[in-house]
This record gives structure tokens, sequence and C-alpha cells, in this order.
């Protein structure tokens, strides 16, 4: 086996990735529905599946992986041979399983393959939903494979930087002193002044490259601060392309802006070169009596060479970091966008995770509300004070030709100074670089995420865009699931005929309510509403003319209410009427308006239908949700007796429940 695969898999079954394996595991059962779900690795060069759960004990203890042809899988193998997705809700009567599956407690299985760029890594398995699995399971556990990829795919990554790390036997020690340096500044001013014994020059400087800029790192002899654009560097450019030591003839023009001002001299550029990647280079400025030969070239070319692994073994470590630090953030991420119900409480727990995975310094999320043609922002991280309020008034037009692209999935990129990101597409006084990801599932759009740079050296390419975007599927998916989850709760807590709330949403929203009360000392005052002669409407006209009867006292208690109250069926031709931060005499003269409401409006075929009411207030009536509605279905049952279409209201009844009540103002 390749070691690009045999390490991952060691890593994955041995090291401290177990909790991401696990949190796309218990995500994508989640997603799906699913009793359970599994990983397991693909090794294309032995054609064999790699699992086995780890289980984490004494250092010393060896964890044997369970790796078995794929032959012995038909399904597996079908999935692998195909790049499909396959979805088997009998596995026992499915010739590609055998018969046993189902003594095995089987019942179901979705496998959907694990893929990063055309290659397969491994398998992701969903085994029994009730209900068996649909064709949506598979388009969400297909999205959600795209995690389990980056955590593979990074892993990966991380052995090849380990590996790139080891220098060479014969800088040993210079290498030390460079990697034992604190910050890459002091590093290079260390290889400066080392050069300087040995070479006795007037001034030097390093600069190092980030995207189209190159910028002083260290310098002796002149102003530690500069930066020139690489498309106006002149000779220096041409010397990192053609990645060889060299005298600078324009170097009088260039000087200043590397901080080297009123400084003369003959001038060598040696590239900082790792692998025939370019970092940024070594600028020395000779007296001007001293003509730079083979020699200085040779010296100039090792320090720089010494210099250059430096700045390699810093950047492996901060890939090493990265690529940890994204596998950590796709699996908190998952598991955010697995377990949040609200789209705005998920994606403000999510933007401080987008920003520390990009390396931005700013991050804005935006969502589209419902039929709505632009983007609004709904959380934000790494932002000022002065910054968040311009940030809430600010929106994305994705209809407009420069954000066009979000339309299409397609993430939109503004940085360089060739393509500045524009300054109506973003909030902030500053930014070098700006990449907006779209949120979108099954080709909506349902949001976008904005993440800014206001430093040259965060530069966004092509691997950080793909695990942006991987990372902005998950989250998109834990929106729509998130908004799924809204819709399906409200249905649970509405009664179907009056599309009001039903009794279950009207205990909860009345013990919340009566906490509050608690906490402020605000009244409130609860009205129970029963429909007069129903059963008459009913045996007269029917029971649909009783459904419009109830409907009616419905939209009359509806029309009523204010945004605070909370109006609820609460049994067969019962309603009950919260009205947080209402009196006792409030509480009356609102039932009073809705039930002259009532009286004085007729129905077709039924003509009047008339309501009785109920009326108890806390704290005077009852300090408890109990006693509160038993007072006021008290009231109510006197309001009754009373002769109908009154609101009786009085002093609360002792003892056990009561049959009689002071008529108030009915």
């Amino acid at each position: 086996m390749s070691l690009e695969l045999v390490e991952p898999s060691l890593l994955l079954l041995h090291e401290d990735v177990g909790e991401n394996y696990d949190a796309v595991a218990r995500s994508a059962a989640a997603a799906v529905g699913a009793e359970t779900c599994h990983l397991a690795l693909y090794d294309a060069e032995t054609d064999e599946l790699i699992a086995r759960r780890p289980s984490y004990g004494a250092a010393s203890r060896s964890i044997p992986q369970y790796r078995f042809p794929i032959s012995q899988a038909p399904a597996s193998a079908q999935v692998v041979r195909t790049g499909e997705p396959y979805l088997s809700n009998e596995p026992a009567s499915d010739p590609l399983y055998e018969r046993s599956v189902k003594d095995r407690g089987v019942h179901s299985v979705l496998t959907v393959p694990v893929r990063h760029g055309g290659h397969i890594l491994g398998l992701l398995y969903a085994i029994n939903k009730p209900g068996g699995f649909t064709a949506e399971d598979v388009r969400t556990l297909t999205a959600l494979a795209g995690a389990a990829a980056v955590t593979i795919e990074n892993i990966r990554l991380y052995v090849e930087e380990r590996d790139r790390r080891v220098l060479s036997e014969s800088l040993r020690d210079v290498s030390r002193a460079l990697v034992g340096t604190l910050s890459e500044q002091s590093a290079l001013s260390t290889v400066l002044d080392q050069m300087w014994r040995v070479v006795r020059y007037q001034a030097a400087v390093a600069v190092v490259l980030e995207g189209r800029v190159l910028r002083v790192a260290a310098s002796r002899g002149g102003d530690p601060v500069g930066e020139i654009s690489l498309d106006h560097a002149g000779d220096l450019r041409a010397t990192l392309l053609a990645r060889k030591t060299a005298v600078l003839t324009d170097a009088a023009t260039r000087l200043a802006r590397l901080g080297l001002r009123g400084t003369t001299g003959r001038t060598l550029a040696a590239p900082l070169l790792t692998r025939d990647e370019v970092r940024g280079a070594i600028i020395v400025v000779f007296d001007d009596e001293h003509v730079p030969g083979p020699s200085d070239e040779r010296v100039v070319g090792a320090f720089a060479d010494h210099a250059a692994l430096f700045l390699e073994a810093g950047a492996l470590l901060r890939k090493e970091r990265q690529a940890r630090a994204r596998a950590t953030a796709v699996a908190r991420i998952t598991r955010m966008a697995a377990s949040r119900h609200e789209p705005e409480s998920l994606l403000q727990a999510v933007a401080p995770e987008l920003l520390a995975a990009s390396g931005a310094d700013r991050t804005v999320v935006y969502l589209r509300p419902s039929r709505a043609q632009v983007l609004t922002a709904v959380a934000w991280g790494g932002t000022t004070p002065e910054e968040e309020d311009k940030i809430t008034r600010h929106v994305l037009e994705p209809g407009t030709p420069l954000l066009a692209a979000l339309l299409k999935g397609a993430p939109v990129l503004f940085q360089d100074e060739d393509n500045p990101p524009p300054a109506h597409v973003h909030p902030f006084a500053e930014a070098t670089s700006l990449l907006i990801v779209p949120l979108g599932v099954r080709d909506q759009l349902l949001g976008a995420v904005s993440l800014v740079s206001t430093r040259r050296k965060v530069h966004f390419d092509g691997p950080a865009i793909e695990f942006l975007g991987d990372i902005a599927q998950q989250v998109a998916l834990g929106v729509e699931n998130a908004r799924l989850f809204l819709a399906l709760s409200q249905m649970a807590s509405t009664d179907e005929l009056t599309q009001l709330a039903n009794r279950r949403r009207f205990t909860e929203a009345l013990r919340r309510e009566l906490g509050r009360a608690r906490r402020t000392g605000l009244p409130l005052s609860l009205v129970l509403v029963d429909v007069d002669h129903l059963k008459k409407v009913n045996d007269t006209f029917g029971h649909p003319a009783g459904d419009s009867a109830i409907r009616h006292v419905a939209g009359a208690l509806r029309e009523a209410r204010r945004d605070t109250d909370v109006v609820a069926r609460f049994g067969g031709e019962e309603f009950a009427l919260l009205l947080p931060g209402t009196d006792h005499l409030g509480a009356i003269k609102a039932a009073e308006r809705v039930r002259v409401r009532l009286s004085t409006t007729l129905m077709d075929l039924v003509g009047q239908v008339t309501a009785s009411m109920g009326v108890a207030t806390w704290p005077q009536d009852g300090a408890t949700e109990e006693r509160l509605v038993w007072v006021a279905d008290q009231r109510l049952y006197a309001a009754k007796e009373g002769g109908r279409n009154r609101v009786c209201g009085g002093p609360p009844p002792e003892g056990a429940p009561e049959t009689g009540s002071t008529p108030g103002a009915g």
C-alpha cells in the first residue's frame, strides 16, 4: 500500500482524530434519521476496505485494523466501481447482500462514496431508518460525505507536511537555531546577522512574498517597514522568476520602497527557494567600491537557502496546524449543524468557527429571508462595534453582475491589485481580500459567508476556497434542516382547524409568561372562552357549520389580540387568551370587546354565535399555572350558569372547585 493511504488510515485509527470520525458518523446518522452510521477507508491499490472503530486505552496497546477485500462486499464494490450511492431498504432480499443481513438486525442500508479530487477515499454507511431511506437521504448523506472527505484528506496533508519538515543533516545546527527562534522576523534577522560576519555588506533586507506583494520581514541598515508590488519590482521580479541569484541593475529606484532610503552600492538579490517555490528574497547592498562576484553570490545564496528552509518549516508547521484545525472545525461545525434547530442561532455559533478556519480578519454570514431577493446579515465575527452598526444595514444582492455567480453555487473572490474588493459588496473601511461563499441546498441560495482580510498576508488560494466551500455546504445543510425543524415544530404546535396555537403550545407559553411575570412583577391575565350552544349548531346545521363557528370565534380572538398575546384552542369548543402585562380590569375589557364583536356579528346560515368567558389574573387569583387555569375555568362555568354570552370575573374562589362566581362586566 502507498504511504499516501497507509499513513492516514493509521492516523484515523490510532491518533487523536477519533473525535472527528465519531462526529462525522453521529452527524450523518442524525441528518438522515438513521440508527447508526459508519465510515470505512478505501485502499485503491489493494482494493480493500479499512474499518475499525477506534478504542483508546494505554498508549502501547495495539489496535488491529479490520481489512477485507471489497469483493466480499458486492454493494460496497458497486459504489466504488460506479461512484454512485446505493440504497437498499430490503437488504435481505437484495442480491448484493447476504440473506443473513436481516439476522444481524440490518433492515435498511444507504452507502455513499467519500470522494476528494475525483478519488474515492472511503465509504459512509447509514444503517436502519424507520420507514426506510429516501432519495432526500441520499442527497443529504452525499453532502455530509464531503465532511468525511475533508477530514481524511487533511490527515493525508498532515503526513506529507510532516515528512517535508525533515531537514538535511548537514544543516541541522543552523536549522535548529532558526526553528528555535520565536518569530519570522527574529529568524530572518538572525540570518542577516550571521551573513554579515561573512559578507561585510552596507545594508540588507529579507523580504517575503505574500500574494503579489513583497513585504520586508527583517532589515539591517534600513527601515524594517516596507513593501513593493511584485509586478513593479523590476529586476527583483526577474530574479525571482529566474530562480537565480543576480545583481539588480535598477536597485536605486527600488530600494527606497524596501526601507533602504539613501543607500547606494551594488545590490545582489538571492531568491528564497524551497522545492521550486519562491518565498521571497534576501537583498544585500555592498559598499560602493565593492563589486559582488561569484563568491558573494554563493555565500548570499547559501544564507538564502537557510532562510528558505526556515520559512518552509514555518509554513509546514502552519499548514500542519491548519490541517488539524480545519479537520476539527469541520467536526465542530458538523455537530453544530446537526444540533442547532434555529437558523440564526446556528449561524451565530458558526461565525467564529469560520473566522478561525479561514484565517480572515472579519466574517459576516448572510441569510436570505423567505421570498426576498437580497441577503441580510445575521451573524458576524472579528468586528468592532462601529463596524457592526454598518453590518446590520448592509445587504448582498446576488442578482447583480458582480455577485451573480452565487446563484449558480460558485464562490466570488476579490483580491490583488488588479481585482480589489468593491466597496459596495462589503461593509468595511478597508479590505485587501474578499471571498464570498454561497450557502446553497438543491440549487437554492439560502445565504452566503463573506470572509474579509484587511491585511495583505491573508491570501485565499484554491485549497482554502475548496475547504471553505465544503464547510459552507455543511452550514447550508444545517440551515435547511433547522428551517425544516422549525416548520415541523410549528405544525406540531398548531391547531389544524383554526391555525391557532394548540393546548401544548399554550401550556408552554403559560409556563414561560408566568416565569417572566414572577421576575418582573408585572400582572398576567388568562381568559378562557367557550362557544355557546355549539352542540345545537352541530345538531341543527351539521358539523361543518360547527367547524365554521369555531373558526369564527378563533378569528375574533385572533383579530383582538396584541403581538405579545397568545391565543390557543384549549379544547373542542374552548379557547384560551393569555395577556402578558395586563391587569384584571384590562383583561375583562379585552374579553368584553371580543364578546361584543361576536354578539354583533352574524354568520352565514348559522346566524349569531356567542361565547362565554372567565377571567383570572396573576398574582391575586393564583400563584401557579394550575390555580390560574382553575380559577378562570370556574368563572367560565359561572358565566355559563349566568345565562351565557357574558364575561365573568370576581374574587378568587376558595378551597375546592366551586360553581358560583361573581359576574363581572358581563
